[in-house]
């Protein structure tokens, strides 16, 4: 019954998580380190939780869940603002916001609470990589059309180093702010978001137009 009551409200709380998305994605330097992060925090979050699941009590192991992910970004935002800490000043303000996101309290409930160690750390990782790669591609998109270039602040992060990643995609005449802005984000998620569908539908109809077309050649 818990764990029904867990999905729904994730499924239906999904938006909130596109807070700190929708902010880190104007460059896809900020989406590939905040990903990474989310990824650390998932897969320890996992392995921790499918090592002491026999010793949480089932009734408040939710709050237990959000003292753990809590203890990890504490522990990961410590290190990168020592070690890293032109990675930190981009990203510092949104990554308590990750506390409160559905999709790792959701794998904590429903694969770290019912799995062994190593199952569970992997499946963070695997739904981890598919959140970091829909964060770049969005981000892709919004820098595109911000500033006709990729990797344009990646400098500023990773070092000197990171000026060969620069790639010029094409020129233009201004910068489109509106892309890099939170409202612009939400317009080019929407439009992602319904070419997806549209695909996706386009694929379903012709799978299920061939799938017909067999059926009838084998009835005849």
């Amino acid at each position: 019954m818990m764990k029904n009551q867990c999905n729904s409200s994730c499924k239906k709380s999904n938006l909130f998580n596109l807070c700190p998305i929708i902010a880190v994605t104007s460059t896809v330097s900020n989406a590939l380190v905040f990903g990474v992060i989310i990824m650390l925090i998932t897969t320890i979050n996992n392995m921790i939780i499918s090592a002491l699941r026999r010793c949480i009590p089932t009734d408040i192991r939710f709050p237990i869940y959000m003292i753990i992910i809590s203890g990890i970004i504490t522990c990961l935002q410590m290190l990168i603002h020592a070690y890293v800490y032109s990675i930190y000043k981009n990203i510092y303000f949104f990554l308590p916001l990750i506390i409160a996101n559905c999709n790792i309290i959701r794998e904590a409930e429903t694969i770290a609470y019912t799995n062994e160690i190593i199952p569970a750390g992997l499946n963070g990782i695997k739904n981890s990589i598919n959140i970091i790669s829909e964060m770049f591609v969005l981000a892709l998109v919004r820098e595109i059309i911000a500033n006709g270039i990729i990797f344009d602040n990646a400098s500023q992060q990773f070092g000197s180093w990171a000026t060969y990643l620069r790639i010029q995609v094409m020129h233009l005449n201004s910068p489109i702010i509106i892309a890099k802005l939170p409202a612009g984000g939400l317009m080019i998620l929407g439009l992602l978001i319904a070419l997806k569908n549209i695909a996706y539908q386009y694929i379903k109809n012709i799978s299920e137009f061939m799938i017909n077309k067999r059926i009838l050649k084998v009835h005849e």
